[in-house]
């Protein structure tokens, strides 16, 4: 369970039992076979406003909010601080994974499930023993990942900006000039963490939960759960995380097996037979889904 205790937000998050990744069945294999799945370049998802949501006039307005409601001429230090190093922090590399708690969501089947072929993983969450945060660049390991559900309200979206900034200004009040900066840094990064889960309302029926990488360029950083930066043959970039299907406790509980796919449980018990898997479930899409056949116009010759 996580509150934010910033910015006073009273959402409760609750970590699901299970998060399922919709995909291909080709994508399906591939995971079992490798005991790994991508996380992509937030750039590369199709969302075009990914990590912008409270860029621009939400951040904007939100300052001109506090100011017509507390200003001192000190001020301006703070918030123009603030704005620089969440746009420079903001534009770094972070890899996402996308999940759901629902198995069986016709908008899902369509857009990653392979309109309806492909297969739905459902993942463990305590099996990657991640914490229910938004993460932020750090040389520590476990500070640079997190599970969270991603957040599609923007009335919440900016009432927790503001949140993040009044908090953090009323400590930058209070401090001398030697420790002001400190103040401003961390506003900044609170605010790159709710970037990483605020998500344009349009994209609210996907219900998605998302595992983060933020990419730091030191050493120090590196996690045995996760590749090198890797680059596949478009160009797209991702990191490869990895799961151990031997371990006592499994990565992967429940398979959903999409609506008009070609393949039954037997072919999904056989894969798992193959590479190790145990105490898998396997059931069936419940939606009465109809694939369309291709219609062709009869022309005269």
């Amino acid at each position: 369970m996580e509150k934010d205790s910033v910015n006073g937000d009273m959402k409760i998050w609750n970590t699901p039992d299970i998060i399922y990744h919709y995909c291909s069945f080709a994508t399906f294999c591939n995971i079992v076979r490798s005991r790994s799945f991508w996380l992509s370049d937030y750039r590369t998802t199709n969302d075009s406003s990914e990590r912008n949501v409270i860029t621009g006039d939400i951040l904007s307005n939100v300052i001109e909010e506090i100011k017509g409601e507390s200003y001192l001429d000190q001020d301006d230090i703070f918030f123009k601080t603030v704005k620089k190093h969440f746009s420079l922090n903001n534009t770094r590399d972070v890899y996402l994974g996308s999940f759901c708690e629902d198995n069986d969501l016709l908008e899902l089947w369509s857009r990653y499930g392979d309109a309806g072929r492909g297969i739905a993983i459902g993942f463990n969450p305590s099996y990657f023993s991640l914490q229910l945060v938004s993460p932020f660049f750090s040389s520590e390991a476990t500070k640079n990942i997190g599970l969270h559900p991603v957040d599609y309200d923007i009335i919440r979206t900016k009432k927790s900006i503001k949140g993040i900034i009044y908090y953090f200004l009323q400590l930058y009040r209070k401090e001398n000039d030697k420790t002001r900066s400190f103040q401003m840094m961390l506003c900044s990064a609170e605010l790159v963490k709710y970037s990483n889960i605020a998500k344009h309302a349009a994209f609210y029926g996907e219900k998605e939960w998302r595992i983060m990488y933020a990419q730091c360029t030191t050493q120090a950083q590196k996690h045995n759960m996760f590749s090198d930066i890797k680059t596949r043959e478009d160009r797209i970039k991702y990191i490869e995380m990895f799961f151990n299907a031997n371990k006592e406790s499994q990565p992967i509980t429940n398979i959903t097996i999409g609506p008009i796919a070609r393949v039954n449980k037997n072919d999904i018990e056989e894969i798992f037979s193959r590479y190790d898997y145990k105490d898998v479930n396997i059931c069936k899409s419940k939606i009465p889904y109809r694939e369309k056949k291709q219609r062709y116009e009869e022309t005269k010759p």
